[in-house]
């Protein structure tokens, strides 16, 4: 089949894994993608949301301490869409497929979204990098679109990786993908690490905390910390948690999906509590133009807020998605 053949079979009938009488559009009816299977994890190819009203749900077997990395990667092409025209094709219209949706994820458990990945416009793919499991169990990716009702074709890939506690090593020159040393040395560019031995996390409905950029649509959840622009390379930028969205006053740690946008070049994010040293580590490596992002565990600070250093200029998009009770 070509390309708009398949758009419009699952328009009418959905993606192979929209089964008669049981689509994966609930929790109850989601996809199993086991087993996780590293280095490449699980590939999932042409499936679609075949309306905006649409959503994909796939569930996985999560164990405490490993990281997982999720890829939600629109699937299409520009091409001319239109009625025959007698025995030829018509002029047509230009139609680009890979753009109709706005596609974002969310990492769930049974209690809600541990993560909402939402940080690039349409056409272009959403992923998340070494999100560490909280504790071991079943999980989901649950698959969303917003834009044109039309059928919007993506490829999935969702990889689960074994917690490791690897020696100190010098970090590359380059930003690299994240790692977790057990006691890093003190390098002269971070190397980005993860908790592998999480507290009880208590979930919430996501909520955006801080939105640097500009835009109608670019907005916090309670209009505070909003389209305050950039941060500049070796500043930091203080994020108010507690008492915003679900977080207590008396947290003493929140999990926090973590976002560099479109950096002036290559760098890293530390994320901390304020008051507190910085410490020599990094949560988020990004190269220049680029998005970036991590799920972050961090503490908070007594008046009730994070830190997040960057050592070069960039847009910040920080959401919460759980805290730590005291």
């Amino acid at each position: 089949l070509q390309h708009d053949d398949i758009r419009a079979v699952q328009r009418g009938y959905g993606d192979r894994f929209e089964k008669i009488n049981a689509p994966n559009d609930t929790i109850g009816a989601a996809t199993t993608l086991d087993p996780l299977t590293p280095p490449g994890g699980q590939t999932e190819l042409q499936l679609s949301l075949d309306s905006t009203n649409d959503e994909d749900w796939f569930k996985f077997s999560g164990t405490a301490g490993n990281t997982l990395d999720v890829s939600v990667a629109p699937n299409g092409l520009t091409y001319l869409e239109g009625p025959l025209a007698g025995q030829s094709c018509g002029a047509g219209t230009t139609l680009n497929s890979l753009a109709l949706q706005d596609l974002s994820f969310e990492i769930r458990n049974a209690g809600g979204a541990l993560s909402v990945v939402n940080a690039t416009g349409a056409g272009i793919s959403e992923k998340t990098t070494g999100f560490v499991i909280p504790t071991t169990g079943t999980y989901y990716v649950r698959v969303l679109g917003t834009g044109i009702d039309d059928t919007q074709l993506y490829d999935l890939t969702v990889n689960q990786t074994a917690s490791a506690t690897p020696a100190p090593s010098t970090p590359p020159t380059a930003p690299a993908t994240p790692t977790a040393p057990a006691t890093p040395t003190a390098p002269t560019t971070p190397t980005a690490t993860v908790p592998t031995t999480p507290p009880n996390v208590t979930p919430i409905s996501p909520a955006r905390l801080y939105e640097s950029r500009s835009g109608t649509n670019n907005k916090t959840f309670d209009g505070k910390q909003q389209n305050v622009g950039r941060t500049r390379a070796g500043k930091t930028a203080t994020i108010n948690v507690t008492g915003r969205a679900e977080v207590p006053n008396d947290a003493t740690a929140v999990f926090l999906n973590v976002v560099a946008a479109n950096p002036s070049g290559p760098g890293y994010l530390t994320v901390f509590a304020c008051g507190t040293k910085q410490p020599l580590a990094a949560n988020v490596n990004y190269n220049g133009n680029d998005i970036s992002f991590n799920a972050v565990l961090a503490k908070i600070s007594t008046n009730g807020t994070v830190c997040i250093y960057t050592s070069t200029e960039t847009d910040l998009i920080i959401d919460v998605n759980g805290y730590v009770p005291s």
